[in-house]
């Protein structure tokens, strides 16, 4: 049964593979969406890092990476999201440092507080970036206006770059969206059932 469900799961990856490759539809459309998503990481790191030699290169691509969303809205929406939380994160986590200087006392301050404030439902999925920010920040040690605003330039940057590619770069297209699985359903139920 278990050499059964790999076989049939590599044969439902290889039909996955071949209909992004032959026909438009769900499949090439997460194909297209995951190769502008790492075009916009490594367009990121090369500017930030390579380019710029920024000190906190990791905050571009770690920003375009999530912004290649399913819609031009959605990225700008969560950039918005992502920017606050990165801000909030950063700002409290600097005040921990230079009120302890010490980095577990400031992780002990700046982490419950950023936590909370990143599992608020308004911010979604980026309120992680809130706790993960401050992260950064304390175990680097880097909280001088200088590093504060590196990891802001460099977030913005890596912001434009998602935005852009999402936007530029095949734009996600959704009025095909309904045709995909009205089509794909018989399909898949019968492929299920067998």
């Amino acid at each position: 049964m278990h050499a059964h469900a790999l076989t049939w799961e590599a044969r439902a990856v290889w039909r996955s593979v071949r209909r992004a490759v032959t026909e438009p539809g769900a499949e090439r459309d997460t194909a297209v969406q995951s190769l502008k998503t790492a075009g916009a990481a490594l367009l990121a790191w090369a500017l930030a890092g390579w380019w710029w030699d920024a000190p906190m290169a990791l905050m571009a691509p770690w920003t375009a990476l999530f912004l290649v969303q399913s819609t031009v809205y959605r990225s700008l929406l969560s950039a918005l999201r992502q920017f606050a939380m990165v801000v909030f994160g950063t700002l409290l986590a600097a005040a921990a440092g230079v009120l302890t200087d010490n980095a577990m006392a400031a992780m002990a301050l700046a982490l419950p507080l950023t936590v909370l404030l990143g599992n608020y439902p308004r911010f979604g999925a980026q309120g992680l970036y809130a706790p993960t920010a401050a992260l950064f920040v304390l175990a680097y040690g880097s909280y001088s206006g200088y590093d504060i605003a590196h990891r802001f330039l460099e977030t913005l940057l890596g912001a434009v770059i998602g935005i852009g590619v999402n936007a530029l770069v095949f734009p996600p297209v959704h009025s095909r969206r309904v045709h995909h699985p009205r089509v794909r359903l018989p399909l898949q139920s019968a492929e299920l059932l067998h």
